[in-house]
């Protein structure tokens, strides 16, 4: 059975639980998002000719239909611990 479309776009298929936001139409959700800078860069950027990302574009084009309000970038300070 087909539902009407949902936050995520497009039409779904399953309960009708998962359709009843529907019924109030697509909801724009604010986003706050964390970004863990050490994973950041050893997991996506340490061996590409890329060392600058734009953080809030890649954001906007991740998550379309949601504003994003803040962007927290996060590292580890590196001090001794003894």
């Amino acid at each position: 059975m087909i539902y009407p479309p949902n936050h995520f776009s497009g039409w779904v298929a399953g309960p009708p639980e998962r359709a009843a936001l529907a019924l109030y139409g697509p909801r724009r959700m604010i986003l706050n998002v964390y970004v863990d800078a050490f994973n950041l860069y050893y997991g996506c950027l340490i061996d590409t000719p890329y060392k600058w990302l734009n953080l809030r574009a890649l954001c906007e084009l991740s998550f379309p239909a949601d504003q994003i309000k803040d962007i927290d970038y996060f590292t580890f300070g590196g001090g001794n611990s003894g």
